[in-house]
């Protein structure tokens, strides 16, 4: 088949809308609009892979696509992306999902590696600290649904909304930290303290998390989850 390359040494099908192999070195890539398929294993030679953006046009996203890419922490895909969901967790463990919608950022799906079950069956490198990446403006519902491996998230500067059922099923999630003096909107504070919601018969220690805050920001915070007993700390800067 005659293929053609890019200025980034992408090898592409000759009409363009295949993307067949990509460079050992590429860091960070941006699939152009127009594709509509990434070819099995495209991808999965690049070990340095940190970041990649996917086109509204792509349909087909062949399995294994990113074997291989230990390095790689995040997928952006637009709004219209059709394979937003037909991310199946061997693709790459290691990355999450972000969604982006008229220039903000939605975290849609946190690591596979973050989840016990996923981690053995592909013998992945376990996430139990999971740091949201800057830029993120949203955390959408059940962005991590079922991360039983986590202990801590580190939230970005540019966060403004934790939506409601974002930490379902997160049975060792203790600490939340937060970055901005200002806390951001959330959805459902519930979500913060547990997700059982079975206050009557849970023992309150069993679902305990610590919030970690700026230093001088625990009052806004306090203030802002009011109807809630929290143990807001303060970080040293």
């Amino acid at each position: 088949m005659e293929t053609t390359k890019d200025a980034y040494g992408v090898e592409f099908s000759f009409s363009g809308t295949w993307i067949q192999q990509a460079p050992a070195d590429l860091e960070e890539y941006v699939v152009p609009e127009g594709v509509e398929r990434i070819r099995r294993n495209a991808f999965a030679a690049c070990t340095k892979l940190r970041k990649i953006t996917l086109p509204t046009s792509l349909a087909s996203l062949d399995y294994d696509t990113f074997h291989h890419c230990t390095a790689l922490r995040e997928i952006i895909m637009p709004e219209l992306c059709q394979i937003l969901y037909q991310m199946t967790v061997p693709i790459a463990p290691h990355a999450c999902i972000i969604q982006e919608s008229d220039e903000d950022f939605y975290l849609v799906l946190a690591p596979a590696s973050a989840k016990s079950r996923y981690a053995q069956q592909m013998h992945a490198e376990k996430t139990t600290v999971f740091q949201v990446p800057e830029g993120v403006k949203s955390i959408s519902s059940t962005a991590f649904f079922d991360c039983d491996l986590l202990t801590k998230i580190i939230f970005p500067k540019t966060l403004e909304l934790i939506e409601v059922g974002a930490f379902i099923n997160c049975p060792n999630l203790k600490v939340l930290q937060f970055q901005t003096p200002e806390p951001p909107a959330f959805e459902d504070d519930t979500d913060l303290i547990d997700d059982s919601k079975d206050y009557a018969s849970a023992p309150a220690n069993n679902f305990e998390r610590i919030l970690l805050v700026p230093k001088g920001s625990a009052q806004l915070y306090a203030n802002e989850l009011s109807q809630f007993t929290l143990r807001i700390e303060e970080t040293e800067k």
